[in-house]
């Protein structure tokens, strides 16, 4: 494996941490929603009050959480790369 270097999430952070907290409730409006949403629950054990717990969690995660994650599960050396989209030259960017 390569060496590590940080991984930059204060975008992806602070763009979590910006999504209003009751969004994840809010998209669970319909019965079938409901109903899917409580067996993943219990599934994986999350507890019944996760619904009301979900906002803090995400505001708990630190950088710190993120490249730990990031470290474990990501191989700098063995991975394929897509991109989708016109092409563009560094200068274009």
């Amino acid at each position: 494996m390569a060496p590590t270097r940080a991984v930059s999430v204060v975008g992806l952070l602070s763009g979590v941490r910006a999504v209003p907290s009751g969004q994840l409730p809010a998209r669970i409006d319909g019965r079938s929603q409901r109903r899917g949403a409580l067996i993943e629950i219990e599934l994986y054990g999350l507890g019944l009050d996760f619904l009301g717990r979900y906002p803090a969690l995400i505001r708990a995660v630190t950088r710190e959480d993120v490249q730990a994650v990031a470290q474990k599960y990501l191989d700098t050396e063995n991975y394929a790369l897509a991109i989708a989209g016109p092409h563009r030259t560094p200068a274009e960017a």
